[in-house]
């Protein structure tokens, strides 16, 4: 598999939880479709930077910034790479 597919394939179970890959989710199925994503980009240079857009950030970053984190040192962890996320509101406000 594609080290980026792999990328967002991780992602997606650490959030959402997969009894195959990662058997404690962070925030669970129900939360996870509540985010919305609409597109998730990586790119993989000395770090691995995941852009995520979203309808509700709020969600993913957490009270005081506790889920992201989480699944920043998730991710850090099981690709043994420094790991970077950006988070972008898919909504256009005017």
């Amino acid at each position: 598999m594609e080290k980026s597919k792999w990328v967002k394939t991780l992602f997606r179970a650490i959030l959402e939880g997969d009894e195959y890959i990662e058997s404690e989710p962070i925030i669970g199925y129900e939360m996870f479709r509540k985010l919305q994503i609409t597109n998730i980009e990586v790119k993989i240079d000395k770090i691995i930077t995941i852009t995520v857009t979203l309808e509700r950030p709020g969600l993913l970053i957490g009270k005081a910034g506790r889920t992201i984190d989480e699944l920043t040192e998730r991710l850090s962890k099981r690709l043994n790479d420094k790991v970077e996320i950006i988070i972008k509101d898919s909504e256009i406000w005017n």
